[in-house]
């Protein structure tokens, strides 16, 4: 087998990377994925929290007679718009009281705890007299709890409201009976601001919550999708060019070896452009967004982020596509491929999985030995560096260990490749694929 030339794997690189930029479902999705990543980000939550304006006709029914008034008054009456800094904390997501429901409700009070007012009420949600009822008997006014017994639980913002305003009215009428001075439990009670600051180096840097957790996972997740899409994309060429035959003529002017890292290269170069084109696509639309750019001068991530992504995005895409493109070589149709990638795409799917983990605590011991791991290295490695960087040495070592692998892949991808794409109709044993591999 003669060695590479850099004017045949060009010819390939070219021929690969026309191929796939010039096809329209590659124009499309380069256009349209990142309206639909907004898409999927954004819609479901708006959706979920659509207003619904729906009327609830409830009882409140404890032998307090003066905490179920306090419960029903806070449902019935509507959230005071003036107040600026009570629609701030309910912006921020303040548990404790509940996020406030679009329900109208209309509120009944009732002190009589015995079965047959129970069994009178369920009776009344059967004929539609009533929604529901919340149950709030001594004990479980002294366990704070509750029962809220309805024709329709499935809303859950209406639940976390009827939770927290229940548990507002026991909580101050509990401070007041222990004597607290009730003009000052409104004070008591309001939610803590806790404003986070990163000291790094000397300096304090403000962080956004939101930001800081999704920057993270944006870029791994987003690294996650291209490594294994565009992987499996090179194993699709090959296992295409197998079945029509058209491998034959190209390996009459060129060698396996040249083929396959042609194919790597042009297929690699193509999703570079992709992923260029939806980075400056995200430039733009931060840049036009006053909020979203205010948002992220916030996130504690430095400018080395984007090279550390490139080379862990490259690293990563030719390790696996090495992978993939040896198991196309293997296969004869598509339903074997689809086997055979699950297997060379596992370890990137448990790394995803780890790499959630890892946003929360990146020095913890799996996360370091995971991120020293090849074929783990490309998301792990660098969400640790994303959220807390590493010692520069262990970065460096992680990189050539990757180094090392895909040379050690791309020997032993080759030797399998430069047999298997030739063998057509039997799918080959394990035991015949070693032999591929020892043949000079």
């Amino acid at each position: 087998m003669r060695n590479l030339t850099a004017k045949n794997v060009g010819l390939v690189l070219k021929r690969e990377y026309l191929e796939t930029v010039r096809t329209k479902a590659f124009k499309i999705m380069t256009i349209l994925t990142p309206f639909m990543i907004v898409a999927w980000s954004i819609l479901p939550s708006m959706m979920m929290m659509k207003s619904t304006h729906n009327q609830r006709n409830i009882v409140v029914v404890t032998t307090d007679e003066a905490l179920g008034n306090a419960i029903s008054q806070r449902l019935t009456s509507p959230p005071k718009k003036e107040n600026k800094e009570v629609v701030q904390q309910r912006s921020k997501g303040d548990s404790s009281r509940g996020e406030r429901s679009d329900t109208t409700y209309h509120v009944r009070v009732s002190t009589d705890l015995s079965d047959p007012a129970r069994k009178a009420l369920q009776a009344d949600i059967d004929t539609g007299k009533i929604d529901g009822f919340l149950w709030l008997d001594p004990q479980q006014l002294d366990d704070h709890s509750a029962t809220y017994l309805a024709r329709e639980t499935n809303d859950f913002v209406e639940i976390g409201t009827l939770q927290g305003m229940v548990r507002d009215a026991l909580v101050r009428r509990d401070l007041t009976h222990a004597g607290a001075d009730v003009s000052k439990v409104d004070a008591a009670l309001k939610p803590l601001d806790l404003e986070a600051i990163t000291w790094e180096k000397g300096q304090a840097k403000k962080v956004n919550f939101i930001a800081q957790f999704m920057l993270p996972f944006a870029l791994g997740f987003f690294m996650f999708m291209i490594v294994m899409l565009y992987g499996i994309g090179v194993m699709r060429a090959v296992l295409e060019e197998k079945s029509n035959r058209v491998m034959e003529v190209l390996m009459s002017t060129l060698t396996p070896a040249e083929l396959m890292v042609g194919k790597i290269l042009g297929i690699g170069a193509a999703g570079l452009t992709q992923v260029a084109v939806w980075i400056a696509m995200a430039a733009l639309g931060i840049g036009s967004g006053a909020a979203m750019s205010s948002m992220m001068k916030n996130v504690n991530v430095s400018p080395m982020i984007a090279v550390y992504f490139a080379v862990f995005f490259i690293l990563g895409f030719f390790l696996y596509s090495t992978f993939c493109a040896a198991i196309g070589a293997i296969v004869n149709t598509e339903r074997e491929a689809q086997q055979l990638q699950q297997f060379a795409m596992l370890p990137l799917i448990i790394s995803f999985l780890i790499m959630m983990f890892a946003m929360r605590a990146p020095n913890d011991p799996l996360v370091v030995v995971a991120s020293f791991v090849p074929v783990s290295a490309p998301l792990l490695m660098f969400m640790r560096v994303v959220v807390h960087p590493p010692p520069i040495w262990q970065i460096l070592v992680s990189i050539a260990g990757m180094i090392i692998t895909i040379f050690v892949s791309f020997f032993v991808a080759g030797r399998i490749y430069r047999v298997g794409v030739l063998m057509y109709g039997k799918k080959p044993t394990l035991p015949e694929i070693i032999k591929w591999i020892k043949y000079a």
